[in-house]
This record gives C-alpha cells, structure tokens and sequence, in this order.
C-alpha cells in the first residue's frame, strides 16, 4: 500500500515574485486549466503525485507563474494546463482586423472570459458562443492551447459590473 502525501496551501505569491526562480524549479508543479484555477478552493494532483488541497481566501483567480506556500513551507508552482479552445479570428473575405474588437466587446458583455493571442482571440468553448461569433462573420477554429484570460474579465463576476455614467438631457429654449 502505497501512502500519498497531503499538502495543504492558502497562501499565494504572485508571479512568484520575491521568490529565488531555483526553488520554485525545486517545487511541486499544479497544471491546472482555467475552470480550476478560478475556484477558491480545490484538490489536485502535483507533479510528484501528491494531492495539494488548495483554500485561498483571495478571490482572484490563480494565474500561471503564481506560487502557492504549503503549511509545511514548500512551494507549489502554477502552470496552465493545456485546454479545448476557440480561436476567433476576423474573415478575410468578409471584415477587417475591427470585427475583433467588437467581438471582444460583445464577449466582455456576455461574460465570457477571452485572452488575445496576436491577431485573434482565444475563448473557451461555448456552442452558442461560437454560432453568436460566426453569425458577426468571423472565423472560429477549435484549437488547444493554455488560456490565461485577460485579467479584468477574469475577476469575479461582482467586479466586473461597471455602469455607464447618467447622463440626463435637458430641453430648453435655444439662446441665440
């Protein structure tokens, strides 16, 4: 019978910064994808086969190249994890390089969470979103790549609510 370790993290260090890059190399790897690494608490298996549970009580999404600090003091790097995507890209024949900034508009709008890679989007896969982008004439592609969003969309949903200002139109007697 073989025993597995159970590693316990709940603090995080950013991009590892502060930390000397040969004992993150040391540590323990997670390659986790997106839908994971969003959560504030989950299990998952290390590079060495250990189980690392995972309680955060930052609700920012873990990014990859963050490190986690386990309770026993050994740190545990971020990686994104391989993922089915789509890659958006305009239609040549049909648009220009703009359709990608109203499709990233209308993805914004929709909550959906996006990262730009060079001249596309890359967008989690979403049946209805890929026939809303097709219908706006763009190019939609299945790939696989990491997805690292666009850090604004990836907040919780609470702070990404922002209202236009109020503007109110008043009506009067025009003055010559």
């Amino acid at each position: 019978m073989v025993i597995q370790a159970v590693i316990k993290a709940s603090k995080v260090v950013r991009q590892g910064k502060g930390l000397a890059r040969p004992l993150i190399e040391r540590g323990r790897k997670l390659e986790l994808a997106w839908d994971i690494r969003r959560l504030p608490s989950f299990s998952a298996a290390s590079s060495c086969g250990d189980t690392v549970h995972v309680s955060l009580s930052d609700e920012r999404p873990l990014r990859g190249g963050d490190v986690l600090v386990a309770e026993d003091g050994s740190l545990v790097s971020i990686l994104a994890a391989k993922q089915p995507l789509m890659r958006v890209s305009h239609c040549a024949e049909h648009g220009d390089v703009m359709d990608l900034a109203r499709a990233s508009f209308q993805l914004g709008k929709w909550g959906a969470a996006m990262s730009i890679d060079g001249m596309s989007l890359l967008v989690e896969r979403n049946p209805e979103i890929k026939v809303m982008l097709e219908k706006m004439h763009l190019r939609v592609d299945a790939c696989v790549a990491a997805f690292e969003p666009v850090a604004e969309l990836a907040l919780p949903q609470r702070y990404v609510t922002v209202e236009p200002p109020r503007r109110r139109l008043i009506l009067g007697p025009a003055t010559h």
